[in-house]
């Protein structure tokens, strides 16, 4: 009994475009949970000064923005970095930043900015065509180490300053996710005098942007101090005002036990947290406090199995895992009603979203069978054996859904085994291939995330061989008309999902709690927090 299915063909046309940016946040055309608030607001006139603690709730593994998708690195990527481009939330409108306008040829393959006159970064320096210039290819040679990069800008062919002002990016193929891309962290600009040390220096922050704030202090595993920058004045087209931050600084305490951020916020040590979990999130709902929620579009949460080893090899394993994962009792045991069980590979915010709910329903009896008939048989202590092998599967990280999946597995008969380690392992083992499954989720509102994870010519989490999967994502890429792209989205998202390639789980959703002095906090396309409108009331 199989429940895989044949690749459909590819659709020959053109395609309109992470972690995350071309359409919206907003459409898709999938669910949404309870409520989406991207905004605190803001009760009364801005006041200028004040420090916000924040209690995040991980340690960067690397702080450039440019080489790291990580959560809290892209967080301070957005404070510290200017983009070209800005991408609304609400609507998913490409806007200018430090560009004021743009052009993109008819064939998709070559875009034209115009930069703002008088932008420069922290140290002076101006942002000029040939920093941006640096910049990209810069991206380009960083390979691997950009995990983002490497996919926005694959293909490029090259960077021309036409003028001061003006720069040309040109692709060997049609772009359509590159506008999009631009409005993205990862493509935030660094001073040309940064792009000149090595990764590793810009990853223990010796980092220099453009943008309203720099980066004072830097206590590894503790704290990373930002503080405002003086005279700057190019915010993006989405803000509420200009001129310089209200904020004189924002300090960002690492604390990684929720229990802490909690009673931090509840005792007034912090005015803001991360990741806020469901069973406090009752408590910051008013009152004294607020909470500031989006879903994320992109790669839903869930486990990326490795196809190279043995038992994640066999289709029929990973059908049956599939089937034997009840979502909904995730979301009802772990969650509320703020959140949404994964009904695809993509989150129902994401653009070319496609809802395969049936293909993802729980069905424990056909799972069983599935093993069966794979030659797994049940063992004396309920875990299945084949060959005097046991079904036991490692899974590489995980969130708080992997003790609970666990148990689900458990009742048909397979025996899931979780790994918990820090960001710098979790990155070293997966390129290492040293496990089954792998826990995985990636931010970008645009389709073309499923090509950084899923094809073999990038990041590949399922350790693939080349497949007509990598087609349908190429052809994905280069597709400039919006309704075609989304078939191949659509196409791709089925084999995914059908092939077993992902184990989604739940939609992401970005929970933050603040104090009600807190004012103007904003979430990007992305969902991450922009302090440059934030302010203190006394």
């Amino acid at each position: 009994m199989s429940r895989r299915r044949a690749l459909p063909a590819i659709v020959a046309a053109g395609l309109a475009l992470t972690l995350s940016l071309a359409a919206c946040s907003s459409g898709g055309g999938g669910g949404g949970g309870g409520g989406d608030d991207s905004t605190t607001g803001a009760t009364g006139e801005p006041q200028s000064g004040g420090a916000l603690t924040f209690a995040a709730s991980q340690s960067p593994g690397c702080l450039d923005p440019q080489q790291l998708a990580q959560a809290i690195t892209m967080t301070v990527g957005r404070q510290i970095t200017d983009s070209l481009t800005v991408q609304d939330p609400e609507t998913g409108e490409i806007k200018p930043w430090l560009a004021s306008d743009w052009e993109a040829s008819a064939d998709g393959t070559a875009f034209t900015f115009t930069l703002i006159e008088g932008a420069t970064f922290s140290d002076g320096a101006p942002v000029d065509a040939d920093a941006v210039k640096a910049n990209f290819d810069g991206i380009v040679e960083l390979g691997a180490r950009s995990l983002l990069g490497a996919t926005y800008l694959d293909g490029l062919v090259s960077t021309e300053v036409v003028d001061p002002q003006t720069v040309t990016f040109t692709f060997d193929e049609p772009n359509a996710q590159f506008l999009q891309a631009t409005a993205s962290i990862t493509l935030g600009l660094l001073s040309p005098a940064t792009l000149a040390l090595t990764p590793e220096e810009r990853c223990a922050g010796d980092l220099i942007g453009s943008g309203p704030f720099v980066l004072a202090d830097y206590v590894q595993d503790e704290s990373i101090t930002l503080a405002k920058r003086e005279g700057y004045d190019w915010p993006n087209a989405l803000a509420e005002h200009t001129g310089d931050a209200y904020l004189d600084t924002v300090v960002l305490q690492l604390i990684t036990e929720p229990a802490v951020r909690t009673g931090s916020l509840q005792s007034g040590q912090v005015q803001g947290i991360q990741d806020v979990q469901p069973v406090d999130q009752d408590l910051f709902d008013g009152g004294e406090f607020s909470l500031l929620t989006q879903a994320n579009p992109g790669i839903v949460t869930g486990f990326v199995p490795n196809t190279q080893r043995p038992v994640m090899a066999d289709p029929a394993v990973r059908d049956a895992l599939q089937v034997a994962i009840n979502r909904q009792e995730i979301v009802d045991t772990l969650y509320n009603d703020r959140y949404l069980p994964a009904t695809s590979v993509l989150a129902g915010t994401t653009p070319g979203y496609l809802d395969l709910t049936a293909e993802l329903a729980y069905d424990p009896e056909t799972a069983i069978e599935l093993l069966d008939g794979a030659g797994w048989t049940e063992g004396a202590d309920g875990i299945r054996v084949k060959d005097g092998e046991p079904l036991t599967l490692s899974l590489l990280g995980g969130g708080p859904e992997s003790t609970l999946v666990q148990q689900q597995l458990a009742a048909v008969g397979i025996d899931l085994q979780i790994r918990q380690v820090d960001a710098a392992q979790y990155v070293e083992i997966q390129s290492s291939g040293d496990y089954d499954l792998a826990g995985y989720n990636l931010t970008r509102a645009d389709p073309d995330v499923l090509k950084a994870i899923f094809s073999t010519e990038y990041t590949n989490v399922p350790r693939l061989e080349a497949n007509p999967l990598d087609d349908v994502l190429s052809e994905m890429s280069v597709t400039l008309d919006t309704d075609a792209r989304n078939e191949l989205a659509g196409q791709a998202q089925q084999t995914i999902i059908g092939e077993g390639y992902d184990i989604p789980l739940v939609e992401q959703f970005q929970v933050f709690a603040f104090s009600s002095d807190v004012q103007g906090i904003t979430l990007e396309a992305s969902t991450r927090l922009s302090f440059y409108d934030t302010w203190l009331e006394n």
